[in-house]
C-alpha cells in the first residue's frame, strides 16, 4: 500500500485532515537541531538526538514501515540506560506532541 492511500485509509471517516498527517510523517524529528541551534551542552544535545531516533522509528512504526515496534523498543531501552529520568521526560513529551 502506498504512503498516501495508507494515511487515507488511517483517517477514513474522522476529522483529520490527510495532509497535515502526511506533512507530520514527512517532518524528521528536530529536537537534536533544536538544541543545537539553542548551544546547549553536549550532555543534554546527546537527550536530544535520542528523543530524535525515538520518535523517528515511532513514526516509522505509525507509518508501516516497521511490521513490528521492535526498533521503537530498542531506541527506548538504549535511551533510558543512558539516563532513564531524561527519557522518561522526553519519550512522554515526544508522544504528547505526537498525539
Amino acid at each position: 500500500m502506498k504512503f498516501n492511500e495508507r494515511i487515507a485509509c488511517y483517517v477514513a471517516g474522522t476529522t483529520l485532515n490527510p495532509l497535515l498527517i502526511k506533512g507530520f510523517f514527512q517532518t524528521s524529528p528536530h529536537y537534536y537541531q533544536w538544541g543545537i541551534h539553542h548551544r546547549i551542552d553536549q550532555c543534554s544535545l546527546d537527550q536530544l538526538n535520542a528523543t530524535d531516533l525515538f520518535e523517528f522509528y515511532l513514526r516509522s512504526y505509525l507509518t508501516g514501515r516497521h511490521k513490528t515496534r521492535q526498533a521503537v523498543l530498542r531506541e527506548v531501552r538504549v535511551f533510558v540506560e543512558q539516563d532513564a529520568h531524561a527519557a522518561h521526560h522526553l519519550i512522554v513529551y515526544s508522544l504528547e506532541n505526537t498525539r
